[in-house]
């Protein structure tokens, strides 16, 4: 990577757009104009949306099914059960899914609280130090810990997208094909043994 090429803003945003981390870098820079509400709500949407895009990578491609399981009141339409997916699929780790599930419930907090709340709230801090993903292991205050985590993870989440591998959709079955049916043989053949062997016991009764 030459950076001595690097003139501009232009070139900087062009370097990651070449890495692929263009997206992360425009949404951790936009998180500093933001209120402490305005930055958990923002956060929690942006990582949502990036484990949606890991799972369409994944999952088989069908289009309507999968706007209907994420979208509305579909099973898959909220961001616990999109993390909580990921997780029992593989794709990330269980220390990550217990991260997700922290920033989901301190967006949560914020969400749904009537009052004017801050991160330095104490329930909303506790959370905050509880987040592992901090890359540094260094005391920061609890907006600060919460933004290095969430980035760090939607780092995360990037590469597992570029890594994903696309599951292939099964074949239907041809019930009449030669292949099925010398498969079906010894089945049909078990079943058959078994309804005579029956039929002669209930007759000897």
């Amino acid at each position: 990577m030459d950076l001595k090429n690097i003139k501009s803003i232009e070139d900087v945003m062009s370097l990651l757009d070449q890495m692929g981390i263009q997206e992360i870098f425009q949404y951790r820079l936009h998180l500093d104009t933001e209120t402490d509400r305005g930055c958990a709500l923002m956060t929690a949407a942006f990582l949502e949306e990036q484990l949606k895009g890991l799972l369409e990578k994944t999952l088989v491609h069908d289009s309507e099914v999968f706007k209907d399981l994420f979208s509305g009141t579909g099973g898959l339409a909220t961001f616990s059960s999109k993390i909580n997916l990921c997780y029992l699929m593989g794709l990330i780790a269980p220390s990550v899914q217990r991260d997700l599930h922290l920033i989901r419930k301190i967006r949560n907090e914020f969400a749904h609280s009537m009052q004017i709340i801050d991160f330095n709230h104490s329930s909303i801090a506790s959370r905050c130090r509880e987040l592992q993903h901090n890359v540094f292991q260094d005391e920061l205050a609890p907006r600060k810990a919460f933004n290095r985590v969430a980035f760090g993870i939607a780092g995360l989440l990037n590469g597992a997208k570029t890594m994903a591998e696309k599951l292939e959709m099964h074949k239907d079955i041809n019930f009449g094909s030669e292949e099925f049916q010398k498969g079906l043989k010894p089945v049909a053949e078990i079943m058959k043994f078994y309804s005579d062997f029956k039929q002669q016991q209930e007759s000897e009764q």
